[in-house]
């Protein structure tokens, strides 16, 4: 007989709203256990099966399948039917995994059941003592179950990858054993029976679908052949299609039978469907409202009707955004996209797969939209995307889960649309790591440095924030600056947008004290992780890009002081930068076509001058490098590096620099040295020759150059072939055009 139960819509049946979330065991995952804290319309169900089991004839058992995926709410239904029952006069025995710690334990726990509610029910005391008597010779019987089960508690099977409970596996030996060990013949149940004309013992087998599938047959064939006891019912609580799987695994002859098999096993079938969308989403909202009530309400309100219908599974979401509130709390309001958030967290939950795949191509600024796109191309690609991401989860496309996965990325897309990607990952890695700075706190940590503008304030606030994130002072000192310079580009970007003057000075108010700040944080000393982190290059090449954007803009006189102030600190970290070679390769890209440095604004020329020492110390030492110059040949064009060696108007051959690449070469300290230099020097002029389109007029400015770097070259005592390869480099010279008559000829030379 198969009872498959949906939820019933008249006003009866209605919800009581918030109910379901009464849980005494704070923390825990711990199913429902009253009638009144039905908040998911299960109670009816319970009833339902109890007045299944109260219609059994007399003289009969009855088998009761619940089915449910897994976190359907199994366990509650079979919490309201025990409470149900109990209240009826009925005994009660719940086997389940979480209450045994071995075989015996289990038949003990079971025969003190039932002799406590004999007891309770006045049987008489020749037939007690003969039930405690079975029951004792049950479990001495039985204290190898465990061994003869071939599992212990928690023991994994590994080529199952399953989880033997112990309530399931119990059921496939023991339910033999229970009925054999005590041998229950028809004389010992008669006092029993008398009483239990009006009364059934009720028991309860929960999790038998983790069961070593391998038991799972017999066990089921062992509770229709041996626990067919009069005025007993047995309700198995499992997952239907991980319980017929199984019994597929098992034989090939249950493959086209597996119903027909649990038919004769399973008197009446009650199945636990999903939530119905209008309770699901009221009971996500009120599972929202225990774990998060930090979260503000409208966010949660919004986001409950996207949360899954699986209770447990919502739970489970519920609870891991409930670990964020000792850091919620440290933000303003405001402050974090909750909506998005929780969004993200239950697309991560549900999918992780395609959450990844999302995250990194389809959220943020940037990436390709899928609604409201004027370039069709790019709603294309994301569509694109969105499918690769979802097939990827294991959902066929046109599925009822595909579509669902399709609205929710939307509607997250929707919400990050304006959202940098460091953002987003900042605030999803909130539930694993904790910020240093929060926009709240670092606002109020300016308000206190300019009240106290000593180095203490910046050292305590250092310290905290460290402690706080688990970090190092130095990744807070440099995440401090990062936020100074993230809130000052915001303040100058609001100053421009605004067309009220009153706004525009508040903001000009703004950008006017975060750039104070931010310079008493570059320009300290005193402080070994600030000076540190200010010697970043990453940080100076930020800068570098942003001031000068800020300075190719119009220059209102209420911007004069800031275009000043951010000249300065860029000067201060450039002499301070820790590759400032890398910083003035970086100036190039600011420079007109053949203009040369003249044509960069005023900003970075300042930066150019600071670190072309750097640069050409970089160059210069080349020559004392082995194979240096040759390697540097490999460099893939545009190379600064190479830019620098060839053109005949770099700073290495300023009048300054270019004498001291001579004293390089006339200076040699040992043979060693003069190797080095020699080889260095035969690959420059071998580099010339291949990369200078003008190499003519290049030794017509510098002849100098390639007479010292000859008389180097000659001054080795190379071997006959590679005398024939300078000969064969002097005619390559002569056919660019170069004047090579003085030059000496290195055969003749050499000899």
């Amino acid at each position: 007989m198969n009872r498959v139960f949906f939820r019933r819509a008249d006003a009866t049946h209605a919800p009581t709203v918030g109910a379901e979330l009464a849980n005494t065991q704070a923390g825990h995952d711990a199913a429902r256990s009253k009638g009144e804290e039905d908040g998911l319309d299960r109670l009816w169900l319970a009833q339902s099966m109890y007045r299944t089991i109260k219609a059994t004839p007399e003289g009969y058992s009855t088998r009761i399948g619940l089915y449910g995926e897994w976190g359907a709410g199994k366990t509650t239904v079979l919490n309201f039917l025990s409470e149900i029952a109990q209240a009826k006069g009925d005994v009660v025995v719940h086997v389940s995994a979480w209450r045994a710690v071995d075989a015996d334990s289990f038949v003990k726990s079971l025969g003190d059941a039932m002799r406590v509610k004999i007891k309770t029910l006045k049987i008489p005391e020749p037939w007690h003592l003969k039930w405690k008597h079975r029951v004792a010779k049950a479990s001495s019987a039985l204290a190898n179950l465990s061994q003869m089960t071939g599992q212990a508690a928690g023991k994994i099977d590994n080529d199952m990858g399953t989880m033997f409970t112990m309530g399931a596996a119990l059921t496939g030996t023991a339910a033999t054993h229970i009925q054999q060990r005590l041998e229950l013949d028809a004389a010992d149940l008669e006092p029993l029976r008398a009483l239990l004309k009006e009364h059934h013992v009720i028991v309860f087998i929960d999790d038998l679908d983790r069961a070593d599938p391998v038991i799972l047959p017999k066990t089921l064939m062992a509770l229709r052949e041996y626990l067919d006891l009069s005025g007993f019912a047995f309700v198995l609580a499992f997952d239907k299609a991980i319980v017929t799987q199984s019994l597929k695994a098992y034989s090939r002859a249950f493959s086209s039978s597996r119903q027909a098999f649990l038919d004769k096993i399973i008197d009446f079938e009650f199945e636990l469907k999903a939530l119905p969308g209008r309770l699901s989403t009221q009971f996500a909202a009120d599972t929202l409202a225990q774990y998060c009530a930090f979260i503000p309400e409208q966010d949660r309100s919004r986001a409950a009707e996207w949360f899954p219908d699986n209770p447990r599974l919502t739970r489970t979401i519920a609870r891991e955004l409930g670990s964020l509130k000792a850091v919620a709390l440290r933000h303003g309001q405001g402050e974090l996209r909750w909506e998005a958030i929780i969004l993200q967290s239950v697309l991560r939950r549900e999918a992780p797969v395609c959450a990844a795949m999302v995250e990194a191509r389809l959220l943020g600024k940037g990436t390709p939209t899928l609604v409201l796109a004027l370039n069709q191309h790019s709603k294309s690609e994301a569509m694109e995307l969105l499918v690769q991401a979802i097939t990827a989860s294991g959902f066929k496309h046109g599925s009822e889960a595909f579509d669902r996965y399709t609205r929710l990325v939307v509607k997250l897309q929707g919400l990050r649309a304006f959202d940098t990607p460091e953002r987003i990952r900042s605030e999803m890695l909130l539930t694993s790591r904790e910020p240093c700075f929060t926009q709240q706190e670092f606002l109020q940590l300016i308000e206190r440095w300019q009240q106290s503008p000593d180095n203490r304030t910046l050292v305590e606030a250092l310290n905290t924030a460290a402690d706080v994130a688990c970090t190092s002072p130095l990744r807070s000192a440099t995440i401090l600056i990062d936020l100074t310079l993230d809130h000052y580009s915001l303040c100058i970007e609001l100053m421009a947008q605004q067309k009220s003057v009153a706004q525009r000075s508040h903001w000009v108010d703004q950008a006017e004290q975060t750039a104070r700040f931010l310079w008493g944080l570059l320009n300290t000393s005193d402080i070994n992780d600030l000076y540190t982190a200010s010697t970043q290059t990453t940080l100076s090449l930020r800068m570098l890009e942003l001031f000068t954007r800020f300075a190719r803009r119009d220059c209102p006189l209420d911007e004069l002081w800031l275009r000043c102030i951010e000249g300065w600190m860029m000067q201060l970290l450039a002499a301070r930068c820790q590759e400032q070679t890398e910083l003035f390769f970086r100036c190039k890209a600011y420079e007109s076509k053949g203009q040369g440095a003249a044509s960069m604004p005023p900003i970075v020329q300042c930066v150019h001058t600071v670190t072309a020492k750097a640069a050409v110390d970089d160059a210069i030492g080349l020559f004392s490098v082995t194979n240096a110059i040759h390697l540097c040949s490999y460099e893939k064009e545009p190379s600064h590096r190479l830019e620098m060696l060839r053109d005949e108007h770099s700073m290495l051959y300023s009048k300054p620099h270019k004498a001291r690449l001579l004293r390089l070469f006339e200076g040699v300290e040992g043979r060693e040295q003069q190797n080095v230099l020699a080889k260095n020097a035969l690959d420059y002029l071998s580099l010339l020759i291949d990369r200078n389109h003008d190499l003519k007029r290049f030794f017509q400015v510098h002849p100098d150059v390639l007479s010292g770097c000859w008389r180097l070259i000659i001054g080795e005592g190379w071997q006959q072939e590679t005398l024939q390869q300078l000969h064969w480099l002097r005619d390559r010279l002569h056919n660019r055009g170069v004047d090579v008559t003085g030059l000496p000829d290195p055969c003749s030379a050499t000899a």
